[in-house]
This record gives structure tokens, sequence and C-alpha cells, in this order.
């Protein structure tokens, strides 16, 4: 597989509606053909994610959601049902300046299948974060679990896109292990923390300002990240089960669930599929369990196309 699959570029959430459809359209061909429009274009440097016979990968996370579809109009009392080209989970989405916490736990989940291909690079990130469903930033953190060229590779990250992706190397991470992340917005900046509680190492950012961040939704997701040939192949995985799921929006703090009936949010489902077909589904979500845990199954990879 070329080598350009190591450059991860980053895309802004976008509903798909008559008035963006011919600007996505053009967007999504120049990032197919390996160019990013122009408003996308990053030089920043590439973090490096150690693999586990001891080299490192150039990686670069990005994280926003393409939406396949636009989602229906809100209806009480359930969540909002929406495809995505690289996104599976739930989001919360409510005013601009809303949002100033969430929350979520999970296992690092394995990359499934006895052989990791010499040619692969089969990607998925677990995550939480505030803003990115429909906004140009994203403060986020949690775990990688990939193949790359015949390597398995796990690792927690961290990123305020849109500055580049930053790999925690003192909470290395193994599949299986318990992880607890958060995001908090306070006094103009965000801080992330991620702890793995099975090996007891943790992790704290410093305070940091996002210029033009919205804090319009907040998210738990498991993604395919996106390549300069556009989304990654989907690393095999069975299940990631987020659960202690909580965000506050608007000064309510409560789980996802909570925020069905609270006038000014709106909850999505979120499901990925491939792209342009929307077929076949690449990883499906459960209906909320208790109103907070979440589970994204993984059900088939591949690129666009």
């Amino acid at each position: 597989m070329a080598r350009e699959l190591n450059t991860i570029k980053s895309k802004k959430a976008i509903f798909l509606s008559s008035g963006l459809l011919g600007t996505l359209v053009v967007g999504m061909l120049l990032v197919l053909s390996g160019v990013a429009p122009a408003s996308q274009a990053s030089s920043a440097p590439l973090g490096q994610a150690a693999d586990q016979n001891g080299g490192s990968v150039a990686v670069q996370h990005l994280l926003p959601a393409i939406f396949a579809h636009a989602p229906v109009a809100a209806i009480s009392g359930s969540p909002v049902a929406a495809t995505t080209f690289n996104w599976a989970g739930y989001a919360v989405a409510g005013a601009t300046n809303s949002v100033t916490f969430v929350k979520g736990s999970w296992h690092v989940p394995a990359v499934k299948g006895a052989v990791c291909s010499a040619t692969s690079f089969d990607a998925s990130s677990t995550w939480v974060g505030i803003d990115g469903l429909l906004s140009t930033t994203v403060e986020q953190i949690g775990t990688a679990s990939q193949c790359f060229e015949g390597a398995l590779q796990y690792y927690a990250w961290y990123e305020f896109y849109p500055a580049p992706l930053t790999v925690i190397s003192t909470v290395p991470v193994s599949p299986g292990d318990s992880i607890q992340a958060n995001v908090k917005y306070s006094g103009g900046a965000f801080t992330l923390f991620i702890n793995d509680t099975t090996t007891g190492n943790s992790f704290t950012s410093a305070a940091t300002t996002v210029a033009g961040a919205d804090r319009s939704s907040a998210e738990w997701i498991t993604e395919a990240p996106a390549g300069s040939i556009g989304v990654l192949p989907l690393a095999h995985f069975a299940t990631v089960k987020f659960t202690g799921t909580s965000a506050t929006i608007s000064g309510h703090t409560g789980n996802i669930g909570s925020f069905e009936s609270i006038s000014g949010t709106t909850v999505y489902a979120l499901t990925m599929v491939d792209y342009p077909a929307s077929t076949p589904t690449k990883a499906s979500v459960s209906v909320l369990t208790q109103g907070s845990t979440v589970t994204v199954t993984g059900v088939a990879a591949g690129p666009y196309g």
C-alpha cells in the first residue's frame, strides 16, 4: 500500500444539505485524489506512535464526521439516527458555548484477525471530546488500535485540532485495558485527562485555549481516521462499549439519555457507513442502556468506495 497512507488529514464535520452538497463533493474529490482543499491543508508535524517492534510510524489523527445524510428532524424523547462516513457512537449537540464537560470509559479494543498484513493500514480510534460535530475544532482524547504494515499498534493520544495529534508516551496501552477519559472547559481553556485503570498510568494535559472553539457538542466515538486517499479501512474490532458517560451542557449534568428531554439539545445516534453508496455499514451503534451505555459494533472494514 502506498506510503501516502501515513499522512492522516483532517476534515470538518458537515451535514449534507442541498446548500453544502456541491462544496462537499468538490472537497471529497480532492481528498480522494490525495490533495487537501486549501482550507483543509496542513503542514503540521506528524506525531510518532511506537509499534510493537520498537519502531515508530508517523500518524496524525483527524476526527470530525462527515454526514452521509442530513439527519431527520429531532423527535422528542428519541435520539436522531444519522449515518456518517467515519464516526460511530453518540453525540449531543447544544448551543454555542454551552458544553463544558464530557467523560466516558471503555476497554481498548483489540484488532481482530490472526494476520496484520505487511501492506495494510487499518485504523480505528476511540475517544471522548467536545466539538467537531458541526464545528471546525475538536478537543479530544482517546486510544488508537491499528494495523500498520505488519505491526499491531496501540497507543493513547490527544488532540486540540487543528493542532496536530500528540501521542501520550507516559500512558502505554494494551488491548483490553480499562480507560477513563474526560475533557473539561474552565476559565477559557480546555484540559484533557486519561487514566488507564489497568496499569494505573494517567495523564492530564496543560490547560489549552483553542481559537474558534464553539463548545457546541459532546461526543463518544469510535472512528475510522482519514488519510490522503480518503477514510482508511476500519481496523477490525468486535465491540467498544462506552460506560459512565456524562456531559455538562448549558448547566445540566447528566448521562447521554438525559439530554433527550433537555430543551435546546439534540442527541444523535451515529452509524458509520462506507462512501459513496452509504453501504455497507462499517460500524453500528446500539440503543442507549439506562441512558448511559453505548455499544459500537464493528461490522465491515474498507476504504471509500
